[in-house]
């Protein structure tokens, strides 16, 4: 199982904090949080531990964010925070 917060301005210490908390006492084994807020995008991987958070990783800008768990993934946070601006073709109609 895995959660995934979106860091707002208006909940920046709950989403880091609070909401993991939460989250480890749920038992869930992949939290991701994902900042657009920075001027570069960041992800950060936690995995359970022991009851709690553990850092994996944290991916920033054009860095890659690559894990295999609990799926097999690979995300470019810049990318991700690209909106319909970015280099994505999300009509369905290919290229």
């Amino acid at each position: 199982m895995l959660a995934i917060e979106v860091v707002s301005e208006s909940s920046f210490f709950r989403d880091y904090n609070t909401k993991a908390r939460e989250q480890a006492d749920f038992g869930i084994p992949a939290y991701w949080v994902v900042n657009p807020l920075l001027e570069a995008a960041r992800m950060l991987e936690l995995r359970l531990d022991g009851g709690d958070y553990r850092v994996v990783q944290d991916a920033v800008g054009e860095n890659a964010f690559t894990t295999e768990f609990p799926f097999q993934v690979t995300i470019i946070p810049d990318l991700l925070m690209a909106g319909a601006d970015g280099p994505w073709d999300l009509s369905g109609e290919g290229a």
